[in-house]
């Protein structure tokens, strides 16, 4: 059988770090769970990362998975990271100090190892068919009905064979330093690309609505995907309140008619200076990030992902 790759909520050009798109992310973490059933709390969603991570739970299941989840999405890497990048971990600092990986760190590392492996490329937007490296073809009846055994449980010939730890790097603790090192850099970068969006694209909604619901549904949905990309940007001002609380005050208010048009109105004016201040301060520690990393080869990339001998 012929290694697959597959485009799943990416195409061609889409970074899976520093997404540039607010709204992709939105539709990427609905659609993620409607089309594995995965429950959302088992979902890292991070701005900063351009797709949900599923995080391994042996409590959910005797694979780390939920048996109910749907088999035809078990081509997807996500769900056979090696034990190592699977879950955060306790790692050690510059000093030697033991600490925790938060879920932000874990977020970044994975994104990482997935591109450097080749499980995920870039430039078409495709992620590697695991189930095909080992010439297993997701989309059979068959195939299916002993995935859904094997997350129950049930032993397989192939699937208790597949193991993708000798594509991803030896030691953790490097990459988890990378990821401390950049954080915050990307961290600020993500808010500069997001809010220069969300402003622009809450000015082509408003500047296109021909009805009061139309403007109503733009104010509303550009709030909400705002405290999605942008929840943990923090006030520009000392003493200031996070913008996040004032974005829920609108995204509620939006979805009430009770609400006064012109309330509406006001609201979009402080949502378009919200976004317009982030972006002011923020986007160009984007463009400078983004100059940087096209100067500097910082992180090795590894090339598209081996295919293992098929187990018959």
């Amino acid at each position: 059988m012929t290694n697959r790759r597959r485009s799943y909520l990416t195409g061609p050009g889409d970074s899976l770090i520093l997404p540039p798109s607010s709204f992709a992310l939105n539709t990427m973490y609905e659609s993620f769970v409607a089309d594995t059933g995965i429950d959302p709390d088992r979902l890292v969603y991070d701005a900063v990362i351009g797709s949900p991570l599923p995080v391994r739970d042996y409590g959910r299941g005797p694979q780390g998975w939920d048996p109910a989840l749907n088999p035809a999405m078990f081509w997807h890497p996500l769900f056979w990271l090696p034990d190592a990048i699977a879950v955060p971990l306790d790692f050690h600092d510059e000093n030697g100090d033991e600490q925790e990986e938060s879920l932000n760190l874990w977020a970044l590392r994975v994104a990482w190892e997935v591109i450097w492996s080749g499980m995920y490329d870039a430039e078409d937007g495709t992620w590697a068919d695991v189930l095909s490296l080992y010439g297993l073809d997701v989309e059979a009846a068959d195939v299916q009905a002993r995935i859904t055994a094997w997350l129950g449980g049930a032993a397989d010939p192939v699937l208790d064979t597949i193991d993708l730890s000798a594509y991803i790097s030896e030691n953790q603790d490097s990459t988890v330093l990378l990821a401390v090192d950049q954080a915050e850099p990307f961290r600020t970068a993500s808010w500069g690309v997001h809010a220069d969006e969300l402003v622009n694209g809450l000015n082509h909604l408003l500047r296109d609505a021909a009805t009061e619901e139309e403007y109503r549904w733009a104010v509303g949905q550009i709030a909400y995907v705002a405290m999605l990309a942008l929840g943990d940007a923090p006030p520009l001002n000392d003493g200031g309140q996070p913008f996040t609380a004032a974005w829920g005050t609108i995204t509620e208010e939006a979805d009430d008619p009770a609400t006064p048009i012109a309330t509406i109105q006001a609201r979009a004016q402080y949502l378009q200076q919200s976004l317009t201040s982030l972006a002011r301060v923020f986007y160009p520690e984007y463009q400078q990030l983004m100059t940087l990393l096209a100067q500097e080869d910082q992180v090795p990339v590894r090339g598209q992902l081996p295919a293992p001998t098929p187990t018959t």
